[in-house]
């Protein structure tokens, strides 16, 4: 596994750990970049928690935005809400780019 020296790394939160967030949990973990994992689920974050015991955890999305240490925020909230209030907050934030993915008809089908 190939880290990136943290003086170079951005560190990133990832709001949303549930279906896809899980993926880009571990992939930004693999490469040394991972910071925060914040989702609103108890469950969710006590699975994380496990998994990932080096990382932050919470479930108030404005601790993530508050964190000098961040510089990177990733959101993986089902389309629903991936446009209310406190998502578009985190656009307002500053330096941050948001990019959607949608997922097709089988995906949709299949999240749990």
């Amino acid at each position: 596994m190939n880290t990136i020296d943290s003086k170079d790394t951005n560190h990133v939160a990832v709001i949303g750990a549930g279906y896809w967030g899980r993926n880009l949990v571990r992939n930004f973990h693999q490469i040394g970049a991972l910071k925060a994992i914040c989702d609103g689920s108890p469950s969710i974050r006590d699975q994380m928690g496990a998994a990932y015991p080096d990382t932050t955890l919470t479930g108030d999305y404005n601790s993530v935005l508050d964190d000098p240490d961040i510089n990177a925020v990733v959101i993986a909230a089902p389309a629903a809400l991936s446009w209310s209030g406190k998502i578009r907050q985190v656009h307002k934030c500053g330096n941050c780019s948001i990019r959607t993915h949608r997922r097709n008809a089988h995906e949709q089908k299949t999240q749990t």
